[in-house]
């Protein structure tokens, strides 16, 4: 059902046309297409594609009434995300802080229909004050977890990670700004990465999560809005330059190529960032991100510590050409972490 699905997704992106020579299909068909679109997070964009089909080749009404109404789910959380995110912003902003939104919000604003991108968590990343951060949170009576990447707690029914870095590389970067720049939608105003530094959050976070346990097509979605609306900008080539010295090139261009060949984007510049995709790499990454889907979130299990091993070795020798330098300096940490955890829960 790949051609199908990918039609229908170009299509709610606003990047193509449906191919009506592959439709109509069967309702078997149709609840496949619509499982694989609520595994990859992009139920928005898929329905809209649905829409633009001619009547008699969309699925039932009772289909469409199950995919309207989860669709529907996905407006009404993110105009809740925006109402959340500023009353927390408010929290903040009367203490003297300002933290800055990375991802979830500012990533939708990117799409036409800003509203139909699946919601994630409210993500705020302190450029500095972070220990005022988790206080602040307690005292509006947020029940707040402490973690090493970062602290979460849920607020209103939304989840609400705080950040004390934007993200993370294998080396440390010279002089990294992660000053912000205003930002505004219909329904959040504040500040957001400043370009350079919400590229390299564009390129090395999916990179990570893919490299660790996998990603979806959301994510893809995300770079590919970036890459259309920043490509040619100065402060996006300085940070291309810094993720090839991370060593995710292969990873980068690879997502790329997928983004051109399956979602119908289209660069000035197709040599510059994908002239050196090889179909097979290009092939086996679509593959995984197909099966594993949004953080893998559909295929994670817990299992034996000698289980665990033999997926986690199996799952790095597919991902290992994307990223190499990542395996050779994540494994011991891999091996550590799991090895502590194990132990606490005895």
């Amino acid at each position: 059902m790949k051609e199908p699905f990918f039609s229908l997704l170009r299509t709610g992106l606003g990047w193509g046309e449906n191919n009506l020579k592959i439709f109509p299909i069967s309702v078997a068909e149709w609840r496949e297409i619509w499982m694989q679109a609520q595994k990859q997070t992009v139920c928005g964009f898929v329905f809209a594609g649905i829409e633009k089909l001619p009547a008699e080749m969309q699925p039932s009404k009772e289909i469409m009434m199950r995919m309207w109404t989860y669709t529907e789910r996905i407006k009404k959380t993110n105009l809740k995300i925006g109402v959340v995110a500023n009353e927390i912003l408010g929290w903040y902003e009367a203490e003297g802080l300002e933290p800055t939104i990375i991802k979830g919000i500012t990533s939708g604003a990117l799409y036409n229909r800003p509203e139909l991108r699946s919601p994630g968590d409210i993500d705020l990343f302190f450029p500095e004050n972070y220990d005022r951060a988790v206080p602040v949170a307690r005292s509006k009576g947020a029940e707040v977890t402490l973690d090493d990447n970062h602290d979460v707690f849920d607020y209103k029914g939304i989840h609400v990670e705080l950040h004390h870095r934007a993200f993370k590389t294998l080396y440390p970067v010279k002089d990294l700004d992660l000053s912000p720049i205003r930002f505004e939608s219909e329904s959040y105003r504040g500040g957001m990465l400043n370009v350079k530094a919400n590229a390299m959050l564009m390129m090395i976070h999916p990179a990570r999560h893919f490299m660790n346990e996998g990603i979806g097509l959301r994510q893809l979605c995300d770079w590919a809005m970036f890459l259309k609306k920043y490509e040619g900008c100065p402060e996006l080539e300085e940070a291309w330059k810094e993720v090839k010295r991370q060593g995710a090139e292969r990873f980068v261009v690879e997502f790329t190529a997928i983004a051109v060949h399956y979602l119908g984007l289209q660069l000035k510049d197709e040599e510059k960032w994908i002239g050196k995709s090889r179909e097979s790499l290009r092939e086996k990454m679509l593959e995984i991100i197909m099966e594993r889907g949004n953080f893998a979130h559909s295929v994670r299990a817990k299992n034996r510590l000698y289980v665990y091993y033999i997926k986690l070795f199996h799952y790095f020798a597919q991902v290992y050409p994307f990223w190499k330098k990542f395996i050779w300096m994540s494994i011991p940490k891999r091996i550590g972490n799991r090895i502590l955890l194990i132990l606490k829960l005895k």
